[in-house]
């Protein structure tokens, strides 16, 4: 596509000016500048919020002087660059202009093109796939650039196709062909070739709508929604539709006029296969219609941008912009659950989940804005000299955006520097040298509408290197990249960053003298915990850590397959494998495919013994036992169940549904009226929590049956408020920023955060509780407590211990798998083994004179009588290392 052609990218709607700064790209062409380059920038906005579309918009154009270097004038924010000369082959880079930055330096090298030959072909066959177009991404994880970014080509007769004029670097993969589902895949053009594509046969939902009186509804819009491309078609005049879709599990609707209309039940529908006989009865169409308000100020927000779309998927249900008074309205709307997302210039973005309305039914909603606010301050080095230009990040997420330019900013020549557009509450906030790849965190709370001080002190930095290789010694995929990640007890937590590797596989990085667990990172995954190594880095030294991709490809290892309650495939179901211990640990985590198929990516000799696999896709849930040596496994999932309530007190605007199984994800909805349906619920036993605007709540546990209904009645009661301070109960110091929560830590549970003095305040439903707590360097905390109906409890100084090794024990916790001894993962602070001398990452070889085999076995030589000495040979960096240390008393 040509700029400024049909389908091009559209300007920006205020161009930047030089008061603004610039981005200023150097382009090269065999390692010299190049005059007269064509520079194009673009700025990524943020992604719609029912679409997941991003909003590129072209920002400028220019053409390099003799220098090579193009100046454009530009606003913080994400962008990508790209330069074109005569037959060079386009040369791009995606890149972030912090604010406060004058002039954004960006590099780019042309060279000669390639061309990437491949072919479309049948999923798991070798039959070709023909006329499919085929789609070139640039950047290759994020999936999308500007339409002139891209490159296309259409498969022949043979599903063979080409694509010439390509730099050499890496691509996201689509193809589409009528008949398959779309199929996506990874290239790294400096190494592959030739491209092959699997496309999976496509599924169809087929069926009738049906107007209220019966009569076929002709020309209804019908939708399927339930992941990422949302589905639409139209009904024939005998209201027969049929929708070509991905395989997985869809939500079907459909509308005409005034009415509108939703399936009985979710469709489960697998590769090549057609769900037939889905009938759809319309009626009163539904809505959602309420206020934007400030939170604070309860004044109304004008000009708010409001988006609906179906609940947990993307779908393009509705959209309005707030009046002067803060007024907004949909409608149109089938029954059934939404999300509704606000957005609005100096507020935080909002997204209420879950808002259901049943045939009819129009939910008042009232959308509370919190005004955004900032911190300033000064970044320092350890001897308390400001540091030029420092990097400052959030590590707050800004709503349908990649990266906002509010949550980076770059601190001036004297360290000084400004966030702004941050949500109020408690944050997490990393500064880094310039340069750095990793740097110091600090923990802030940004007041509403307000500013915060918060000055940050780096320590001083070495270097990381190493190769990035597959166990065959060959190098890593181009897309791979490292992860550094602080950790131990002996150092102040850092923020860290990818870190790419360059042809070679090497890695290099800057970063904060401590101690750092490094683990390689691939858009495929394969490689995680299993092969991380840890490495320690000292102040102007350079550690060297070489690292072990592993391919998910070339491990296939454990597998399984997972089939609907009808015994047909489950494509898009979550897996996890549980050790034995109340299913608390996974061994791995994985979705099916098209076909209901799941490679775990790992060995078989690396899971446990025995442990069992949990399948849930939607609520239908399903267990399988493993036996020792059974490397495949057939999981098969119960039907959902239908939960229906009632509110004995009457009806309320608003209230919300919370159920949480043991084995499932929570779900949570909101109601309007005195009565709910929840048709899609685990046929478990649950625990339900209903909660009011007005403040009241209930709690019950409801036992469901697999494909039964079950009714139960509401007696709501007002909400208790339960109110303390944390101590530490050694130095009887107050204890902030402890992650705090009634009974479970389950993001449907009423939390909190410890603020100032330690003190916290949580609501609560009458009965019998346990406050819970999470802080780092701290035991667990675990207090009971009852309160009565609108009681408020105050639980005066409540004490969390210093995490300290139990007796007989070591204070150091291992990590191991088949082929490597038990690693140190984790020391207690100032515990036996941290005072000994003990480093993450060092490797335990024998105990007390015997060599141990494994993690259970090293564990369980270690532990013996309190205070006695065990000697400990560990290997570290290649060096055999004996320490005798003395057991906890």
């Amino acid at each position: 596509i040509q700029a400024g052609a049909p389908g091009s990218t559209p300007p920006l709607d205020k161009p930047a000016t030089a008061a603004d700064g610039f981005v200023e790209a150097r382009v090269l062409a065999q390692g010299k500048p190049l005059q007269g380059a064509h520079v194009r920038l673009y700025f990524r906005g943020h992604a719609d919020r029912n679409t997941a579309v991003v909003d590129w918009r072209f920002a400028g154009g220019s053409d390099t002087g003799r220098d090579g270097i193009a100046r454009i004038p530009a606003r913080p924010g994400s962008y990508l660059a790209a330069a074109r000369s005569g037959s060079f082959a386009p040369a791009r880079i995606e890149f972030h202009r912090p604010a406060g930055e004058k002039t954004t330096k960006v590099a780019l090298e042309l060279r000669a093109g390639i061309a990437l030959t491949g072919k479309t072909v049948q999923k798991g066959g070798t039959e070709p796939v023909p006329l499919a177009l085929v789609t070139l991404t640039f950047g290759g994880g994020r999936g999308s650039s500007p339409a002139e970014e891209q490159a296309r080509a259409t498969a022949d007769s043979q599903g063979r196709f080409r694509i010439d004029g390509l730099e050499p670097v890496r691509y996201a993969a689509t193809a589409q062909a009528t008949g398959y589902a779309k199929a996506t895949a990874r290239v790294d053009a400096s190494i592959t070739r030739d491209l092959t594509i699997e496309l999976a046969a496509a599924a169809f939902i087929e069926g009738r709508v049906l107007a209220a009186d019966g009569s076929p509804a002709g020309g209804a819009e019908v939708f399927a929604s339930g992941g990422a491309d949302a589905v639409a078609g139209t009904a024939s005049e005998t209201g027969a539709f049929s929708l070509e879709v991905s395989p997985r599990t869809w939500t079907v609707s459909a509308r005409r006029g005034d009415e509108s209309g939703r399936a009985d039940a979710p469709v489960t529908v697998a590769a090549g296969a057609t769900a037939r006989n889905v009938t759809i009865k319309l009626g009163a169409s539904s809505g959602i219609a309420g206020v934007v308000v400030g939170a604070l100020s309860q004044q109304p927000v004008p000009g708010a941008q409001i988006a609906v779309s179906p609940h947990g998927s993307n779908g393009d249900s509705g959209r309005a912009v707030s009046g002067p008074d803060g007024a907004f309205a949909v409608g149109g709307l089938p029954p059934g659950s939404y999300d509704v997302a606000a957005t609005a210039d100096g507020y935080t973005d909002v997204i209420r989940g879950g808002v259901t309305v049943d045939q009819g039914q129009r939910f008042p909603l009232k959308i509370e804005m919190h005004a955004t606010g900032s911190v300033t301050g000064v970044v320092r080095d350890s001897a308390g000299r400001g540091v030029p230009f420092a990097l400052v990040r959030s590590a707050q997420q800004r709503m349908w955006q990649a990266t906002a330019a509010a949550l980076e900013a770059r601190a001036d020549e004297s360290g000084a520097y400004q966030l702004t557009g941050l949500s109020p509450g408690d944050g997490s906030f990393t500064a880094l040298r310039d340069g750095s790849s990793a740097g110091t965190v600090v923990a802030a709370e940004v007041p509403e509408g307000g500013s915060a001080r918060l000055d940050f002190q780096l320590h001083d930095e070495g270097v990381v290197t190493g190769h990035v290789r597959r166990e065959d010694g060959s190098p890593a995929p181009a897309d791979v990249s490292v992860v550094l990640f602080p950790t131990g007890s002996r150092f102040r937590p850092s923020g860290s960053s990818n870190i790419p590797i360059d042809a070679s596989g090497v890695y290099v990085a800057s970063v904060p003298a401590g101690a750092y667990s490094a683990m390689v990172n691939s858009p495929r995954g394969g490689a995680g915990l299993r092969n991380a190594r840890f490495v320690t880095v000292e102040a102007g030294q350079t550690a060297t850590q070489d690292l072990v991709y592993v391919d998910p490809s070339d491990t296939t290892g454990f597998s399984g397959t997972v089939l609907e309650p009808d015994g047909t495939p489950s494509p898009g179901a979550f897996v996890r494998a549980n050790t034995e211990g109340a299913g608390r640990n996974m061994a791995f985590a994985v979705n099916t495919d098209e076909s209901g198929r799941f490679q775990s990516g790992r060995l078989r000799a690396d899971l446990p013994d025995s442990f069992s696999v949990v399948a849930i896709n939607g609520a239908r849930t399903g267990t399988a036992a493993v036996a020792p040596s059974q490397t495949e496994v057939t999981v098969a999932l119960q039907p959902a169940a239908t939960l229906r309530g009632h509110l004995a007190t009457g009806p309320v605007d608003s209230f919300r549904v919370d159920v949480r199984a043991d084995r499932s994800p929570p779900q949570s909805l909101e109601f309007t009226g005195d009565r709910f349906e929840m048709r899609d619920i685990p046929g478990l036993a649950v625990h339900v929590t209903v909660t009011t605007q007005d403040g009241r709540s209930a709690r019950l546990d409801v036992t469901l049956s697999p494909g039964a209904v079950q009714d139960v009645e509401i007696p709501l009661q007002p909400l208790a408020t339960v109110t303390g301070r944390l101590l530490d109960s050694n130095t009887q110091l107050p204890v902030t920023s402890v992650q705090l929560f009634v009974d479970s830590p389950s993001r449907t549970d009423v939390r909190a955060g410890s603020g100032p003095e330690g003190r916290f305040q949580l609501t609560a439903p009458a009965g019998d509780h346990t406050l819970r707590g999470f802080a780092p360097l701290y035991n667990p905390l675990a207090k009971s407590f009852t309160v009565q109906a609108g009681q408020r409890l105050d639980l005066g100084d409540v004490a969390i211990d210093r995490q300290t090794a139990q007796a007989g024990t070591i204070g150091m916790s291992m990590r191991g798998d088949s082929d490597t001894p038990p690693t140190v993962v984790y020391l207690i602070p100032d515990g036996p083994a941290d005072r000994a001398g003990v480093h993450l990452g060092d490797q335990v070889m024998t105990v007390d004179g015997t060599a141990v085999s494994n993690v259970a076995d090293a564990t369980s030589r270690i532990r013996g009588t309190p205070a006695t000495p065990v000697q400990i040979v560990f290997q570290r960096s290649g060096q055999a290392l004996s320490l005798t240390i003395q057991r906890a008393p």
